[in-house]
C-alpha cells in the first residue's frame, strides 16, 4: 500500500506506473509486478490530469506512521479503523481487540504499552 500515492502520482502526469505484487512462494529473483502504462491505450500526448486524493486506511498508530513517512508520495489522509470495523483485510492486533472488547471507549493506542498480560 506504501506504493499507492506515487502510482497515481505517475498516473495523474500520464505516465507508467507499476506496483510489485507479493505471491506466496515466491522468490526476489521472480518479484511479480504490475505495470499500467496509459500510452499503451491512447493515441497520443495525454493531457495531466488532477490526482484523486489518497485515503489509507489503517488499523492502528504504526501503521498510520508507517504511511505517513514511507509512502512513495503524497498522502492525504489517513482514517484509523477500530478494532471491531472488520472487512478490512489487515487483522487488528489480538491485544487491541482485548482491549476493545473490556472498554466501551474508543481505543487509543499509545507506545510500548502491553496488553496488560502478566
Amino acid at each position: 500500500p506504501r506504493a499507492i500515492p506515487g502510482a497515481l502520482d505517475q498516473l495523474a502526469a500520464g505516465q507508467r506506473a507499476e506496483l510489485r505484487i507479493a505471491v506466496e512462494g515466491g522468490t526476489p529473483e521472480h518479484e511479480q509486478r504490475l505495470v499500467f502504462d496509459p500510452a499503451d491505450y491512447t493515441g497520443g500526448a495525454l493531457p495531466v490530469l488532477p490526482r484523486p486524493a489518497f485515503l489509507a486506511i489503517v488499523s492502528s498508530s504504526a501503521l498510520a506512521t508507517t504511511m505517513a513517512r514511507k509512502a512513495s508520495g503524497r498522502v492525504d489522509g489517513l482514517v484509523v479503523e477500530g478494532a471491531t470495523a472488520g472487512g478490512h483485510n489487515a487483522p487488528p492486533r489480538a491485544c487491541a481487540v482485548r482491549q476493545a472488547c473490556r472498554s466501551a471507549r474508543p481505543l487509543r493506542f499509545a507506545r510500548n504499552r502491553g496488553c496488560g498480560r502478566r
